[in-house]
């Protein structure tokens, strides 16, 4: 993977401890960022298999429409996971595959595009 894509895509577990509320319950993980991350309200699909996280927010979106719009995401899926992770980057709130230099709200919109709303 290139470095560009690392940095853009991909960033550590940091060593703080957040809460992020699920359901009105707390779970705890690591992260350094802010003091609660939340899901979506509307781009949290209950059955999308990719988590990603832009600022605090949790977005679950499908995978294959990111492969189909992206070639550095169909990049970075083609590449095998590392042999000592058991838990692959993205596919849960806990290790969510985190996007840097984006706002929630540009992302909102690319969103809106992907997966327009019912009129």
């Amino acid at each position: 993977m290139s470095p560009k894509v690392q940095s853009l895509l991909l960033e550590t577990m940091p060593k703080s401890l957040v809460q992020i509320k699920l359901n009105d319950m707390p779970l705890d993980f690591e992260d350094e960022f802010s003091p609660a991350v939340t899901r979506h309200e509307d781009y949290y699909f209950d059955d999308g298999n990719l988590v990603l996280r832009i600022e605090n927010t949790l977005f679950r979106v499908f995978r294959s429409t990111f492969i189909r719009h992206s070639s550095t995401f169909s990049d970075l899926f083609d590449l095998p996971p590392p042999s000592q992770s058991k838990e692959v980057e993205g596919t849960t709130d806990y290790n969510p595959i985190i996007l840097s230099g984006i706002s929630v709200v540009d992302f909102e919109r690319l969103l809106w595009v992907l997966y327009p709303p019912y009129v």
